[in-house]
């Protein structure tokens, strides 16, 4: 399983993967390698990339034999599935950090055996030797509860973001318009309008005026109403109060079963665990339940900026799909020029084709609407003090400078 992540100027690339057991033929094993070869091989050299999951392999501690490879802190001995893994990372420059790493034991294996009760490293973090310096630690976590009779692995990595010109300035701030139903704002908005307009010198540029009226009328919202700040939904904090004393309830019965396993503390746990996912499932239908008829009142009421942003919530992020280039004949196209040139071979034939119009018939098509010569007059005051009368409360114009309140 692979995901993509967009980060600034690059992406991020996670391979999630589950290696076969030793049990299995050479022949599996040899497939299953060659597919996660050909992922590794599809990854661009400047994207960062990460390889997680268990992988079944011993890697042991012989580090002078695999070099940037192994780090001197590798723990046990090196199987068949560790002799593949080491190949492969050794053929494509990766490396496996908690071998980088000095620290106990215990930080290191993930995995406890049923029958002997011995404990082994099977679950890797793997990366590129050249994003070794950007681990700042990676151990395993014997504590976390997981599920599962594997350990967490935990691996941090400070992602450094590439140099890159942006020739675009960032938007200016907006204040935040949900701060209108307070009456007191309301009121202080006012006054500092009506101050800084009462500051301002008086002109006779409609220029100068309109950029002193946007002036003050911008710096008196920002100051009366405050910086707009994005938050994104999260069913999550919606029921934290709820859902955080269920999770403290369940991490405290299991570390009791976990200090004194017994059958009673093991039904705690399980009562526990339980608990936590049935308030998940009342708390996530509450959520959505409580945005749809959002959504409906809304809707109802003629609030179609409510109604949107409540779509926009349900339906979350929407990703940006790009089609391919291809040429006339269907030829998939990666060189820029060739693309540009599919582009210029497009609106050649397009625009560039002769045609044969009929005037008359467009002429009698078309009809001839009289000219209405009033549109010529001048705009008085009173028609554009209506006209903002007639905007909504927060209702940006088409430039996206000013903003009318009413």
């Amino acid at each position: 399983m692979t995901a993509k992540l967009q980060l600034y100027n690059f992406q991020f690339k996670i391979i999630s993967c589950y290696a076969l057991t030793l049990c299995l033929s050479s022949k599996e094993k040899d497939s299953f390698y060659a597919v996660l070869e050909a992922l590794i091989k599809d990854t661009s050299a400047g994207d960062c990339m990460v390889l997680l999951g268990d992988f079944n392999a011993w890697t042991g501690f012989n580090y002078t034999a695999w070099e940037d490879v192994l780090g001197p802190h590798g723990i046990g001995k090196m199987n068949e599935n560790g002799q593949r893994l080491l190949e492969l990372c050794a053929r494509h420059n990766i490396c496996i950090p908690s071998s980088f790493f000095n620290g106990s034991e215990r930080a290191k294996v993930t995995w406890k055996h049923p029958r002997s009760g011995h404990w082994h490293q099977l679950d890797h973090i793997l990366v590129r030797q050249s994003a070794l310096p950007q681990v700042t630690n990676c151990r395993s976590l014997l504590s976390a509860d997981c599920d599962s009779d594997h350990a967490l692995v935990r691996c941090r990595l400070r992602v450094k973001k590439k140099g890159m010109h942006h020739a675009k300035p960032p938007p200016p701030p907006r204040p935040d318009l949900s701060n209108l139903a307070d009456m007191d704002r309301r009121v202080q908005l006012q006054s500092n309008i009506s101050q800084g307009l009462a500051e301002k010198t008086p002109s006779h540029d409609p220029t100068e005026c309109w950029e002193s009226l946007k002036h003050v009328i911008r710096s008196s919202a920002m100051k009366s109403l405050g910086k707009q700040v994005r938050k994104q939904p999260d069913w999550f904090r919606y029921s934290a109060d709820v859902l955080l004393p269920a999770i403290a309830s369940k991490r405290s019965t299991r570390l009791a079963f976990l200090n004194k396993p017994s059958p009673r503390n093991r039904a705690s746990y399980q009562s526990a665990k339980a608990g936590v996912q049935r308030c998940t499932r009342q708390t996530l239908h509450r959520y959505w339940l409580n945005l749809s008829e959002r959504i409906f009142r809304c809707s109802d009421a003629g609030n179609l900026h409510g109604m949107y942003r409540g779509i926009k919530e349900a339906l979350g992020p929407v990703p940006k799909k790009t089609a391919p280039l291809r040429a006339s004949d269907g030829t998939l196209l990666t060189d820029m020029q060739a693309q540009l040139d599919r582009w210029v071979e497009h609106y050649s034939s397009l625009y560039g084709t002769p045609v044969n119009a009929n005037l008359t018939a467009i002429a009698m098509a078309i009809p001839q609407l009289p000219a209405k010569l009033e549109l010529d007059r001048e705009i008085t005051a009173i028609e554009v003090k209506q006209a903002i009368g007639a905007l909504q409360n927060g209702r940006w114009d088409s430039t996206r400078t000013s903003q009318a309140w009413r």
